[in-house]
């Protein structure tokens, strides 16, 4: 009777243990951060890609910000100003630049800026990046 009972107490331990490490996992596994997710999409201005311009996301109170170049195809990804690929989950302003500053050293001058003031030095727009979307934003300028 008595190794019955040692026994019982010996896999009640074990059973209490493997709970404990169950929650301890769970939590760990539950901590409620989230990292980077990816983020894109497409830049036109006319009804046509805009090439070479800059698509700044800047988090609204605070955090890190992100910016892709567009393609012929005026297609952008993000990388956060940290260099990860993607960007945080929240709140963005967004602005949008062609305007590129020159080298003088190198005898490179500054590029014209070919997007209206409205979509980058008083720009307005805002976007939400969300862990469960797409995140595959489209901006139609208007010049």
């Amino acid at each position: 009777m008595q190794s019955t009972s040692k026994l019982n107490t010996q896999l009640t331990g074990v059973s209490w243990s493997a709970a404990l490490c169950g929650l301890l996992l769970a939590a760990i596994g539950c901590s409620g951060e989230v990292g980077p997710v990816e983020a894109g999409g497409q830049v036109t201005m006319s009804s046509s890609p805009l090439a070479n311009a800059n698509v700044v996301f800047s988090p609204i109170g605070g955090g890190i910000a992100a910016q892709g170049t567009t393609d012929a195809q005026g297609t952008f990804e993000l990388v956060s100003a940290d260099g990860t690929h993607g960007v945080m989950p929240g709140e963005y302003q967004v602005s949008i630049s062609t305007y590129r500053r020159g080298d003088p050293r190198e005898n490179i001058a500054d590029s014209a800026e070919t997007v209206p003031a409205k979509y980058n030095e008083q720009s307005t727009m805002r976007e939400h990046v969300s862990v469960d979307a797409e995140n595959q934003f489209q901006f139609e300028l208007v010049p």
